[in-house]
């Protein structure tokens, strides 16, 4: 076991008896007698372990107990055994731990089973905490939640007391009630990675000193409380059952100065706030369980200097918020309807989203109406997702502050009305989906990864987007007019849905950005247009296929993208890169093909980066699968046709991401250059989020021939040397006429990542009979294959590194090792040969009548021979090299055993 195994543990404990975080020392001395002892690492066990001990003599009691019997937990939950004593001790706990009043039958289960003695007063809180994870009610499993969360926020707010300054900070009854009132706003709905911003704003409280001095909570009976200077908590329960109503008639409450909070929670339907109750000078009132309250609405001015009135999981119907002028209406966590504020006549809205998004599983947009005459101002602040409708209202300006990921929309009334969109001052991302702005004439986004999509269509008026820094995605609608566009720092995605005019202006500022236009030819006027209104942009992609494309024309590009089948691309540079994910022309710069009477120019190095194909499919027949074979779709390459000197091809399976699966690439090269270097790269077959189990292989095929039209090669029929690396599968064929003569596969490793890392087929090659190949093989599991004429006495292939493994019982290990064909032939044996020369050896086996197909060592070396005819050495007869000396009984069980197809 190790310590930090404990962590869930002690916070849990801590929560429950001390309403907090641990502090840094407190969890890694607790934790580290935890381990010491064995004890069990998970709440439940801990809990059960020390219910069962009545007489709490264990260490592990023992060592609880000191949470119980501390002068903190006894300040928080009082030490009144009476009656009474343990009926508002219970409902303590609910508060405190569960963050709602006690229900009835919950609330007197526990209260009988402390007064019987059958639960302890020291166990009861962590009983209780325990209990609630292991509910399976509907109200349990919301209790369950909010412990996790409460557990998650407390760990998190431990790990980030990460400096000096903050350990020390975090100790004495202000810092305990700062971590107190952190936990108090943490519910089942709570978005924990949102909360983070909370948990260091309440870090840098405590340090500052501006910690909340006090923590109040109403009681009963009528209450008179004023706050201190500091950020006061005030907690007040409404309509729940039997004594547990805390803001009554008469109360009186002032939080004074500082910035102070006041939970409400509202536990029982038909509830009303106390017509004659004092509550003022507290900025922030938090409001749980809002649809209980008669009539679903609550009226902001009730609490006198409120800043901010924050529905928190508002469900039921829908929620309204009256008196919000000149204040801020906050929606957190998801809300099961949608939520209303009214802004009256002020004309200014401001919304506070917390985590905010509606209550379905896929989590969509929390819908926020704002009522209100004349509201021409909305700004929306903080993290979540939500949709906007100023019904009525002719919004013209918009206010984004995201400090978390804000997914924002807006009605379609708003989407015709926004003439400024200002964003600038958000840290995180802005998202506004697809909806046009019709309107807005000036865009502006701060530092997160934003979308949007500009959509101006007044006449005479120009968009202004200053995108900020971020990797930002930028969409010009096909109806929007002149634009534009500085998309700041950031790796940017600019996407034109409309072509590119002369009147708009797109700089893509600093970082890799690309622009997508959809194109489906370039003309001598498309390529000025681009070349003047273009800057600062690295990759110019086409969401059509493409003709006319010039690479050379259009030099302020170094890459080129390609998403359709069809597209062509002519002069491109060496520097320039060629990515696609569909077939395509691609012909370098200086390359000239071939006619009838002169030969080809060749010239140019191209850079091709290619994902995308689908592999073969074998399903069953639709119609009777027992008795048809199944139907077979074939396998699709990704074909890259390409003209120059040389090509270096990658071909990438395309890469998992954190909530997709990689997947397969299967692409082909055609065309005519002279050598080729192909670079494969595997992915996974599981998001990064996830566990894959296999890989995801890019597979590469490639056949040469001479067939030339009007003497132009167009199937490799010229290309003489041949690179393969990486971990993916390769598939090459020589033609009978093709001039491939080098094939180095030596950086193809052919391992698989997962699957059990099993060495896996790299090479699949198929020799020509026109030229004498050298092949050079790596560590995967390649493949050869001879016809009878592949190889011969009179044009020999070398293959070098060819390999063979032994299993542990000495056999040939077949998938773990190489494989070679011949012509089909498996009646291949042994042989020895003294002659002084290596001709002489060939003319003695062709001679000998003891066996036509033979394997022998000569000088150090390992040789195939085939007898072709049996009329003893010609020209036509197999001989095949393999470097290094073979074991040749392993060779003879590869050779006489049939190949993968």
């Amino acid at each position: 076991m190790a310590a930090q195994d404990y962590t869930a543990v002690v916070q849990q404990l801590y929560m429950s008896y001390f309403g907090r975080p641990a502090d840094f020392y407190g969890l890694q001395n607790f934790s580290a007698q935890l381990d010491a002892m064995g004890a069990p690492k998970t709440f439940a066990g801990v809990q059960a372990a020390v219910g069962a001990d009545a007489a709490g003599t264990t260490a592990l009691s023992k060592l609880v107990n000191t949470f119980s019997n501390s002068a903190e937990s006894v300040a928080l939950y009082g030490s009144d055994n009476s009656q009474i004593g343990v009926s508002k001790f219970v409902e303590a706990i609910y508060m405190n731990v569960l963050g709602r009043p006690a229900d009835l039958a919950g609330f007197n289960f526990w209260v009988a089973a402390i007064t019987s003695g059958t639960l302890s007063k020291a166990n009861a809180a962590a009983a209780i905490s325990q209990a609630a994870t292991a509910n399976t009610s509907a109200q349990g499993m919301l209790d369950a939640q909010t412990v996790a969360n409460k557990v998650a926020v407390a760990t998190a707010f431990t790990a980030a007391l990460d400096t000096p300054a903050e350990l020390n900070a975090y100790s004495g009854d202000a810092a305990a009630a700062a971590g107190r009132g952190l936990l108090a706003g943490v519910n089942s709905s709570t978005n924990v990675t949102a909360y983070q911003a909370t948990i260091n704003s309440t870090i840098t409280g405590i340090v500052s000193g501006s910690a909340p001095i006090s923590n109040f909570a109403l009681t009963d009976t009528v209450d008179t409380l004023v706050g201190t200077n500091g950020a006061d908590t005030f907690t007040a329960l409404v309509g729940a059952d039997g004594t547990t109503t805390t803001l009554n008639t008469g109360d009186s409450v002032d939080g004074g100065a500082g910035i102070d909070t006041m939970n409400l929670i509202v536990g029982k339907a038909g509830s009303t706030l106390p017509s004659v109750a004092t509550i003022k000078n507290i900025e922030i009132i938090n409001v749980t369980g809002v649809e209980n309250i008669t009539g679903t609405t609550i009226d902001a001015g009730y609490f006198a200097g409120s800043t901010t009135v924050n529905l928190i999981a508002a469900g039921g119907t829908t929620a309204t918020v009256t008196g919000l002028s000149g204040k801020t209406l906050g929606v957190q966590g998801k809300t099961a309807a949608a939520v209303t504020g009214d802004f009256g006549t002020a004309g200014l809205a401001t919304v506070q989203l917390n985590g905010a998004s509606d209550a379905a599983a896929t989590a969509g947009n929390a819908i926020v109406n704002l009522a209100g005459a004349g509201i021409k101002t909305v700004t929306v602040n903080g993290s979540g997702r939500a949709t906007i409708d100023a019904t009525g209202a002719a919004v013209e300006t918009l206010n984004v502050n995201a400090t978390g990921s804000l997914t924002l929309g807006v009605s379609a009334g708003e989407a015709g009305s926004i003439k400024t969109i200002n964003a600038a001052g958000s840290t995180a991302a802005v998202n506004l989906g697809a909806t046009a702005f019709t309107a807005a004439e000036t865009i502006t986004t701060g530092s997160g990864n934003d979308t949007f999509t500009v959509g101006l269509t007044t006449a005479g008026k120009t968009a202004t987007v200053n995108s900020g820094a971020g990797n930002d995605t930028i969409t010009v609608a096909a109806t929007a007019l002149n634009v534009n566009i500085n998309a700041g720092a950031g790796d940017d995605s600019i996407v034109f849905e409309r072509p590119i005019t002369a009147t708009d202006v797109v700089n893509g500022g600093e970082g890799k950005d690309t622009l997508t236009i959809g194109n489906t030819a370039i003309a001598a006027a498309d390529l000025e247009i681009l070349k003047a209104a273009v800057s600062n942009v690295e990759t110019l992609k086409f969401s059509k296929a493409v003709t006319g494309v010039d690479a050379a024309a259009l030099n302020q590009f170094s890459t080129f993208s390609f998403t359709t089948d069809g597209s062509v691309i002519t002069k491109v540079a060496d520097t320039q890169t060629v990515t696609t994910t569909a077939d395509i022309d691609v012909v370098a710069a200086g390359y000239k093909a071939g006619t009838a009477t002169t030969d080809a120019t060749y010239a140019g190095k191209l850079m091709v980066d290619v994902m995308g194909g689908v592999g073969s499919t074998s399903t069953p027949d639709p119609v009777d699968p027992v008795n048809n074979p199944p139907v077979v779709t074939p396998q699709n390459n990704v074909i890259v046709d390409a003209y120059a000197d040389s090509i270096v091809l990658n071909v990438k399976a395309t890469a998992a991401t954190s909530s997709a699966a990689g997947k397969a690439t299967f692409a082909e090269l055609t065309g005519d250059v002279k050598s080729a270097t192909v670079n494969l790269t595997n992915s996974v077959n599981a998001a990064t989020s996830g566990t894959a189990t296999a890989d995801a292989v890019a597979t590469f095929t490639l056949t040469t021939s001479d067939a030339a039209t009007a003497g132009a090669t167009t199937n490799l029929g010229n290309l003489t040397s041949l690179t393969l690396t990486g971990n993916g599968n390769a598939k090459i064929v020589n033609g009978a006429t093709g001039s491939l003569a080098t094939v180095d596969a030596t950086g193809l490793t052919g391992k698989a990542a997962f699957g059990g890392a099993a060495v896996t087929t790299g090479l699949d090659y198929t020799a020509s009979s026109n030229v004498a190949e050298t092949i050079k093989l790596g560590a995967s599991h390649d493949i050869i294959r001879f016809t009878a004429s592949s190889s011969t006495y009179s044009s020999m292939d070398t293959i070098e590194g060819f390999s063979l493994v032994k299993t542990a019982a000495g056999a040939l290990d077949a998938a773990a090792s190489d494989d070679i064909s011949v012509a089909g032939i498996t009646t291949f044996a042994k042989a020895t040969s003294t002659a002084s020369t290596f001709g002489l050896a060939l003319t003695e086996l062709g001679a000998s009548t003891t066996a036509d197909n033979v394997v022998f060592q000569y000088g150090g070396d390992t040789y195939i021979y085939s007898d072709v005819g049996a009329n003893g050495l010609t020209d036509n007869d197999v001989v095949i090299k393999l470097t290094g000396a073979i074991d040749l009984d392993m060779l003879v069980a590869a050779l006489n055993s049939a190949p993968a197809a």
